[in-house]
């Protein structure tokens, strides 16, 4: 539609004006990032009634692209509407894991919120198995550590299995030898007392709106109290280790390897094909997922 503005972008545009009563900008898709392939497609899907009124009333004209005549296929929606469920969560996670203060924990989240979403999905046994090849890539004794020490998962320990859950101790004392070139010498029975929800009153809930991001904050505070009470505590110096290891090109090439084989990369080349010159899209910029 796009490769003939003169003619065919000003009827689609009718089309969008007529049945809703204003219009979308239609640009071609962007097949590189996420984001914009999302939401390329969630536009196309809310103007699906005006793209087939389009299709129907101009199917006629003898110059009408053969690509357009796909708009009027219901087995098209239907692959398009798959497409943009699969690629909406990977969306989201590249979207919450672009900020520097991320953290191992926030990967964890991340995993799990697309394993949720993959086994929803209608074609859940190839992408959750990619999903669960990637997370075994992962060093993953230091990925559960950092998940068990960020205060704002205490809630989901309680979801830990029992097998994990006994397993910390044992990550504690392993990563706490890695910077420190030390034996930790209180780690288990501070670990004992943060499992249970007794190692600190404060949330992170007390530490917003500071100079320091909350989970530094959160830690620093911790060890003071704890020093306070003339005590040498080590877990707040193993949380500041396990608590800033990620950064954003290491979570981006997490999600790439995932997203990759996805199903858009077995449906991605057909879609291409009868959309290259009908897609919508939203702002160049990076936008939330819609």
């Amino acid at each position: 539609m796009n490769a003939s503005s003169s003619k065919w972008l000003p009827l689609g545009e009718k089309a969008m004006t007529q049945t809703y009563g204003s219009t979308r900008k239609l640009i071609p898709l962007c097949t590189t990032r996420w984001n914009s392939m999302q939401s390329c497609f969630a536009l196309l899907l809310r103007v699906r009634t005006a793209l087939s009124v389009f299709e129907v009333t101009n199917k006629n004209a003898h110059d009408l692209p053969d690509k357009l005549i796909i708009l009027e296929d219901a087995a098209f929606w239907s692959e398009l509407k798959k497409a943009e469920e699969v690629i909406r969560p990977l969306c989201f996670a590249s979207f919450m894991l672009q900020s520097d203060n991320n953290t191992f924990a926030d990967v964890v989240l991340c995993f799990r919120e697309l394993y949720d979403k993959f086994v929803a999905s209608p074609i859940s046994d190839g992408l959750v198995g990619l999903l669960e090849k990637r997370w075994n890539d992962c060093e993953l004794p230091l990925f559960l550590l950092a998940f068990v020490l960020h205060p704002g998962n205490r809630e989901l320990l309680k979801e830990l299995h029992g097998s994990v859950a006994n397993r910390m101790w044992d990550f504690a004392l392993a990563y706490y030898r890695k910077p420190f070139d030390r034996d930790a010498r209180s780690i288990v029975g501070e670990m004992s007392e943060w499992m249970r929800g007794a190692y600190t009153p404060f949330s992170l809930a007390n530490f917003e709106n500071l100079a320091t991001p909350p989970l530094a904050a959160f830690w620093q505070e911790a060890k003071s109290s704890k020093e306070r009470a003339h005590l040498e505590p080590e877990l707040p110096e193993l949380a500041g280790y396990v608590g800033y290891g990620c950064k954003y090109s290491y979570l981006r090439a997490i999600l790439l390897s995932v997203g990759a084989h996805s199903h858009c990369s077995a449906k991605q080349d057909e879609l291409r094909k009868s959309k290259n010159d009908c897609s919508c899209s939203g702002p160049s910029t990076r936008p939330r997922p819609t």
